[in-house]
């Protein structure tokens, strides 16, 4: 390839409900349990009705039962928040909410490998002042960011694990 990929950090598919929906049901302690829960499903041009998992180091997919169905991240977070049930969104869409304590993660030891994030562009001998400007400026802010994500959900999985 003649692109040059810059990584500047990770998101991870993140499980998520409020305080006040976990105070009422049960917290899944596996995937599994997930299929005795009310949960939000994501669909837009494909339907979104298996969620995948890692139980005992082996991929796996638990069918779910969508009690409420969007196709936009804002409505599965609102949804969530309200109470609705788990939703299945990435890191980068939940953290607000689960740093202001509206959603709350779970089951995070089994979610899947985080996705790395890149800066991609094409590869030049002089690279244009416009592209090394943008550079300069987006990448110590996305790798801040992505960094700052990852510590909420760090340390939301270690108030889970205590």
């Amino acid at each position: 390839s003649s692109l040059i990929a810059r990584r500047v950090g990770t998101v991870r598919w993140v499980v998520c409900a409020s305080p006040a929906y976990l105070a009422s049901n049960d917290v899944p302690k596996i995937p599994e349990d997930l299929s005795d829960h009310a949960c939000i499903a994501f669909e837009g041009l494909q339907s979104y009705r298996q969620w995948p998992f890692v139980v005992a180091s082996r991929a796996t997919s638990i069918s779910i039962r969508p009690r409420f169905s969007v196709n936009t991240a804002d409505a599965v977070i609102d949804g969530a928040c309200n109470g609705l049930g788990f939703a299945r969104i990435m890191s980068y869409q939940a953290w607000g909410a689960v740093r202001e304590g509206s959603l709350v993660p779970v089951l995070a030891d089994h979610g899947p490998a985080p996705i790395p994030v890149h800066l991609v562009h094409a590869a030049q001998a002089l690279q244009p002042l416009k592209l090394r400007a943008f550079m300069d400026f987006v990448i110590p802010r996305l790798e801040r960011v992505l960094a700052g994500i990852d510590r909420i959900f760090a340390q939301s999985e270690q108030k889970g694990t205590d």
